[in-house]
């Protein structure tokens, strides 16, 4: 059977795993909905490890739930997260274009973006998670479920995996 599958860099594929994020941020849109695999990139981008992101990291590691372990200043954490890997299977059901993002009245941990016409809620977690520059499209995902992971170089892009799938 022929599957789509999406390549995230971690820790943004772990994170929507664990339902942490319900939105992956692109800078292009997809037509395609349907069934998608999430492929975990082998790659640690660089801009992960910087300083200035320790706050969104801290987030990150509660998110993930490991909320008892005194939380690695070197992010070692990040280095056991699986890569070079799907996943994960999901439903893609909605592109939406970004075109302005701002809070939400009385809600300071509340943000909203609108896409056309509709407007959309997004928790602060979500917001540290992605790009919500206006302009970008947010993909919205539904029903994950963790898979047994499968070892495959990814790509750019939405491309094609043909094997077997495995439920954890």
């Amino acid at each position: 059977m022929m599957n789509k599958v999406l390549t995230i860099y971690q820790p943004s594929a772990s994170l929507i795993v664990v339902g942490a994020k319900k939105f992956e941020t692109r800078p292009w849109r997809t037509h395609y909905r349907g069934e998608l695999l999430i492929h975990a990139g082998l790659k640690l981008p660089a801009k992960v490890l910087y300083p200035w992101a320790m706050w969104k990291w801290r987030k990150l590691y509660e998110a993930l739930g490991d909320k008892k372990m005194e939380f690695d200043a070197d992010k070692r954490f990040l280095m056991h997260l699986p890569r070079g890997a799907i996943i994960a299977k999901c439903e893609l059901v909605g592109c939406h274009k970004i075109d302005a993002i701002q809070e939400l009245e009385g809600a300071p941990y509340e943000t909203g973006y609108w896409t056309g016409l509709n407007w959309h809620d997004i928790t602060q977690q979500e917001e540290l998670f992605g790009d919500w520059r206006a302009g970008r499209w947010a993909w919205e995902l539904a029903n994950v479920e963790p898979i047994e992971p499968i070892f495959v170089s990814g790509k750019q892009g939405l491309w094609n995996y043909e094997g077997e799938i495995k439920r954890c």
